[in-house]
């Protein structure tokens, strides 16, 4: 897989290596999921047909024990996510915005700040938490969330009066 990312990056058509990508993101080693994701991100985009069947394999990576397998599949999510998939996998996301995990947390925000740029309206599902993100004591999650916030308040100018009360007490640890 290493050698077709090498050829697709000189500009040579990788297309005929999209199942084996598929077929390293499925298995349980971390370095072949690893390589198997960074294959999907390059080598595919919405428009492909096995887009659709990496949905289950992400969602499946999601609730892994591994904090990076799980930030692996959300980063994956929020480079190459489609409509559907968004809509199949922002339930997953909203989860994982709630994890304890610091980690998990900022990837998760990010990944949701690329659903609502992708489908605004699941931007619903993504408030409350986000509300609970303005008050963490961790900056690069609150630095994320601030970020989630930019992109709700982009889509949805109307949003901006919801979050117009919570953001100067959030802002105030970082400035100080």
């Amino acid at each position: 897989m290493a050698k077709l990312l090498y050829i697709h990056m000189l500009g040579y058509p990788a297309h005929f290596g999209q199942m084996e990508t598929l077929k390293l993101i499925a298995s349980p080693r971390f370095s072949d999921k690893r390589l198997g994701y960074l294959g999907a991100m390059m080598l595919l985009d919405e428009r492909q047909d096995i887009h659709i069947l990496i949905t289950n394999c992400m969602k499946n990576d999601m609730h892994h024990q591994v904090q990076y397998v799980v930030g692996l599949a959300l980063c994956a999510l929020g480079s190459i996510c489609s409509e559907e998939m968004s809509r199949d996998l922002s339930g997953e996301v909203e989860k994982l915005l709630k994890s304890s995990n610091p980690y998990i947390v900022r990837k998760a925000a990010l990944c949701a700040a690329r659903i609502v740029r992708k489908v605004p309206d699941l931007m619903e599902v993504f408030v409350p938490t986000t509300r609970q993100l303005l008050s963490e004591k961790n900056h690069a999650v609150l630095l994320t969330g601030i970020c989630l916030v930019t992109e709700m308040c982009t889509v949805n100018p109307d949003s901006l009066q919801h979050f117009r009360r919570v953001s100067p007490y959030s802002l105030r640890p970082i400035i100080h």
